[in-house]
């Protein structure tokens, strides 16, 4: 469904995801995000069943949260 609604698959290295736009995540968990979209992008992990925010920081460091279950979304 999220690729349907304008999510990008991402299959590579042992990955299974499905890259969102940050107005995509807002519609599906009602949060109300606004923060740059260069350094923070949002996807669905389908290992997981989560949504994840990968946040690059400074020199290179990357981190991942789970910002909403598989039961939280709202699809």
């Amino acid at each position: 469904k999220l690729l349907e609604m304008g999510g990008n698959a991402y299959t590579e290295h042992g990955c299974d995801r499905v890259y969102i736009t940050q107005s995509l995540f807002n519609k599906i968990t009602g949060f109300g995000y606004c923060l740059n979209d260069s350094k923070h992008k949002f996807y669905y992990n389908a290992e997981t069943g989560n949504i994840c925010r990968k946040t690059f920081g400074k020199r290179g460091k990357t981190t991942i949260r789970v910002e909403a279950s598989a039961s939280e979304l709202k699809l």
